[in-house]
């Protein structure tokens, strides 16, 4: 049976452009919500809702309005009557854009090479920090029991994003010099 009702939730920011969140408020909105019964029960147990947040938003605090299709509610059969407040403050930190040097972290056999493709990457980095950075490790992998030539696939470890999120990782046999 259908049923409408308010429910008081946290908000899950998702961002969708170059930034980072740094804080928002308020942090928790009413719902009122229509579905049946099992779902809104479920959304109650849950507590959270997540918000993609617009693309292009301001450095420092942003005003964003609640708009109903840009809540990922845990079930799509639900929909969103009413949302109160209207707009939340969201207070954001653009991201600035770097290429930096893949590090592979593979463990070789004897007389074998590596190289990753690409061996330069795209990073989204706050702008105190861009100067500092300049290279991402792939995750770590023992390789040394594998006879080149031989091509893994290995993900990037980062705390920011980066794109593409793994690269390629080919060993190859070391050429005898002559």
């Amino acid at each position: 049976e259908v049923a409408e009702t308010t429910v008081r939730v946290s908000l899950k920011l998702i961002p969708t452009g170059d930034y980072t969140v740094i804080s928002y408020e308020p942090r928790k909105v009413e719902l009122t919500v229509e579905g049946f019964r099992k779902e809104i029960l479920s959304l109650k147990e849950k507590k959270q809702v997540q918000f993609l947040l617009p693309k292009e938003l301001k450095n420092g605090v942003n005003p964003v309005i609640l708009r109903k299709d840009s809540f990922l509610l845990p079930n799509q059969s639900l929909r969103i009557r009413r949302v109160e407040p209207k707009t939340i403050k969201v207070n954001v930190e653009l991201l600035s854009k770097k290429l930096v040097k893949v590090v592979p972290q593979v463990e070789l056999p004897p007389n074998a090479t590596v190289k990753t493709d690409p061996n330069y990457v795209v990073m989204l980095l706050p702008e105190e920090i861009k100067e500092v950075i300049d290279r991402v490790k792939t995750e770590k992998i023992d390789a040394s029991g594998v006879k080149p030539p031989a091509d893994f696939y290995l993900k990037l470890q980062s705390n920011y994003k980066v794109f593409p999120k793994e690269v390629k990782v080919e060993i190859r046999e070391r050429r005898k010099e002559k």
